[in-house]
């Protein structure tokens, strides 16, 4: 990342505080532990969440800082929500399977995002199983491709996670229309049976 302008300091500062330590009355060891904030984690508080198009960018870029942002995605997917932001939240850790209640479970869905980002490794195929330089190349490129396609199909189901949209409807595998497994009292679904009029 290059330098960063005023504006995304001032954005900075004014949405995570933070405090530096006393660097005096640390010991020896203290100080060698200490690592200062990772700025590329920090630069995730410029998204505004409020499109599909940047909670996405979001998304991706929270994959390839890594874990060290997760702190910050929290928080700054947090301070985003709108109210109620803890039954929003609950409804993440359900949705995404990552289970919690409020603020844990926006913590929990961001780590299975990323445990599932990192998880996405087709095997690549050995140079001596094909004839030649060029069909060996043209497969590698086809198990980059398949690597880049199932993480984009994760970033647009984590996307609709954090939206609170239906993730399934977002996978571009799924062929049809889906299955309908339970009918509830939700407007939008047809006429009520004469039994419960």
């Amino acid at each position: 990342m290059g330098t960063w302008s005023e504006q995304e300091v001032k954005t900075v500062t004014r949405l995570v505080d933070i405090e530096l330590p006393d660097f005096s009355t640390m010991t020896n060891v203290e100080k060698a532990v200490w690592e200062p904030p990772d700025p590329d984690a920090y630069a995730l508080l410029a998204y505004p969440l409020q499109t599909v198009e940047w909670r996405r960018a979001f998304l991706h870029d929270y994959y390839w800082v890594g874990e060290t942002a997760l702190f910050v995605a929290v928080a700054h997917v947090w301070s985003t929500l709108a109210p109620p932001r803890a039954g929003r939240c609950t409804i993440m850790g359900l949705m995404s399977g990552a289970g919690g209640t409020g603020k844990t479970a926006l913590s929990l869905t961001l780590q299975k995002f990323l445990k599932e980002m990192l998880a996405v490794d087709h095997p690549f195929p050995s140079r001596s199983a094909y004839p030649s330089l060029e069909a060996w190349n043209e497969n590698s490129t086809a198990v980059f491709a398949a690597d880049e396609t199932d993480r984009e199909i994760l970033i647009a189901r984590y996307e609709a996670i954090l939206d609170g949209r239906t993730p399934q409807l977002e996978d571009p595998r799924l062929s049809g229309e889906a299955g309908l497994v339970i009918v509830g009292p939700w407007a939008g679904l047809g006429p009520r049976p004469r039994a419960l009029r």
